[in-house]
């Protein structure tokens, strides 16, 4: 696991920013598909001319990849064979 900064901006209203931060958590990183933000630890608020931003600082967790899932599935399975 890691932490990154992720900022937004544009929103109208505090409300906005809430409902944004709040539904973070779990949700694939837009700026890398490989991780998924676990949460966030802390956020700044920003206002600028009558619109608000925020930037975050949130801990992210790199995704496990297709193909080791698969992996993982087969192994449950018992579908894979000792020489693999």
């Amino acid at each position: 696991m890691t932490t990154t900064l992720i900022s937004k901006e544009g929103f109208s209203s505090l409300e906005e920013v809430t409902d944004w931060v709040n539904n973070l958590s779990g949700k694939t990183w837009s700026k890398n598909p490989n991780f998924k933000i676990e949460h966030v630890i802390q956020f700044q608020l920003v206002e600028k001319n009558g619109t608000y931003g925020a930037i975050l600082l949130a801990q992210v967790e790199r995704r496990q990849s297709m193909s080791s899932m698969v992996m993982s599935m087969r192994q449950d399975l018992n579908l894979v064979n000792e020489g693999e």
